[in-house]
């Protein structure tokens, strides 16, 4: 009986420890490289941008357009601070043909409704602001920003917004008169100065992330690590 005893021991002490089962981390891995890999998606555009802070802005000194435009800016379109965004278009004229060479020496020529005006309302004299311009790459343009202030206020702005065709005239466009260029305008609050208040959500949505892979993947990884090394030094 001893010696049977003996045996069932050496079977069981020489018998291999149970394996981990990783179904559960290797999932939740294959997952978030899913997730990253959705979220890393192309964007095939162009953006250009102004930062500003309103208590700095100084007064235009083109006032030919000014006086018109600051008494009747109830009816302009309005973005609101911290974050507003809508979305526009231009419609930029080509130059005639007579006019490709000045064009091409990259000379100013006059474009027809190439200009938006805005009204940036509610913002905080101290604070920093950023306007953001997002149009497709399929239609080239230069644009140009115009910030002017407002008579007895700092909390209200006025945004003149200029778009100049860029692209290299062919000959299919012999016959078009405007180019429609579509864009996104979009006004948002720069926390310390840095960070747009618009991503806020997502860094906070990539914080859960992390916090919940450091509690639920990590654990299990290191016990996984931890039980392969033992095999290893076992064997």
């Amino acid at each position: 009986m001893t010696r049977r005893t003996r045996r069932s021991s050496s079977s069981s002490s020489s018998s291999p420890p149970p394996r981990l089962r990783t179904g559960g981390s290797s999932s939740f891995f294959i997952g978030s490289c899913l997730a990253w890999c959705l979220l890393w998606c192309p964007v095939h555009a162009n953006v250009e941008k102004i930062i500003f802070c309103p208590s700095k802005v100084l007064a235009s000194t083109e006032t030919s357009w000014l006086h018109n435009i600051i008494s009747e800016r109830s009816n302009l379109t309005a973005l609101e601070a911290p974050f507003s965004i809508l979305q526009d278009h231009l419609k930029a004229a080509l130059p005639s043909d007579e006019r490709r060479h000045y064009w091409a020496n990259d000379h100013d020529i006059p474009l027809a409704d190439t200009m938006r005006y805005y009204s940036i309302r509610r913002l905080n004299p101290k604070a920093t602001y950023e306007i953001r311009v997002c149009w497709p790459a399929t239609a080239p343009a230069d644009w140009m920003f115009e910030l002017v202030p407002v008579s007895g206020t700092t909390s209200e702005l006025v945004l003149r917004l200029t778009a100049k065709h860029a692209g290299v005239p062919q000959r299919f466009m012999r016959d078009k008169v405007n180019v429609r260029i579509p864009y996104t305008i979009v006004l948002d609050h720069l926390v310390f100065g840095i960070l747009p208040q618009s991503c806020l959500p997502t860094i906070l949505f990539i914080c859960v992330i992390l916090l919940a892979g450091s509690l639920l993947f990590l654990p299990r990884l290191s016990r996984l690590l931890q039980n392969n090394f033992e095999n290893v030094k076992n064997a």
